[in-house]
């Protein structure tokens, strides 16, 4: 059975999400979507690369972002196919 991941939808640097989400991925998959301020200073954000898969809404961030740019239909997508959803 294919364990679904938790998507943490992350408005901005927030420590306790952060601190959630490095905790669950030691056990789970987990998927962040940085959106609004937090993908705006996605340069300054770090997650363990390893466990979590990390994506930044496109409309809040330049095209140079450090992580892969994902539009609002696969945001949906994401939340559709998690096990739970987090907003922060």
């Amino acid at each position: 059975m294919t364990v679904r991941p938790t998507v943490h939808i992350v408005k901005r640097n927030d420590p306790l999400a952060m601190d959630l989400i490095c905790r669950q991925s030691e056990k789970n998959p987990v998927t962040v979507i940085l959106i609004q301020e937090a993908a705006r200073e996605s340069v300054r954000l770090t997650f363990p690369s390893h466990a979590v898969s990390v994506f930044v809404l496109q409309d809040d961030t330049p095209e140079d972002a450090r992580y892969p740019r994902i539009d609002y239909p696969k945001v949906l997508d994401m939340i559709f196919s998690a096990d739970r959803v987090m907003v922060w």
